[in-house]
């Protein structure tokens, strides 16, 4: 049971590192292995966090910025 749940903070960490909250997850990647985690797991499930904080960022971006370009009233930031 700990386990699962040390793997899902890991999974926690590395998303939240790919958005706009700065941490490292490296350091805690090297950590989980120093600790005798499976590295193939914990590099898949970093990798796969990083990734969808990265796109989550990238689309988050790109509906705000489509919502000011199809707007009615125009540029609603000036």
């Amino acid at each position: 049971m700990l386990e699962h749940f040390s793997y899902g903070s890991l999974f926690m960490i590395s998303f939240l590192s790919s958005t706009l909250v700065p941490l490292a997850s490296e350091a805690f990647v090297l950590a989980f292995i120093k600790l005798d985690f499976n590295p193939y797991i914990v590099l898949f499930i970093a990798t796969f966090a990083n990734t969808l904080g990265s796109l989550s960022t990238y689309f988050r971006i790109i509906i705000q910025s489509s919502f000011y370009i199809f707007s009615p009233f125009g540029d609603a930031r000036k």
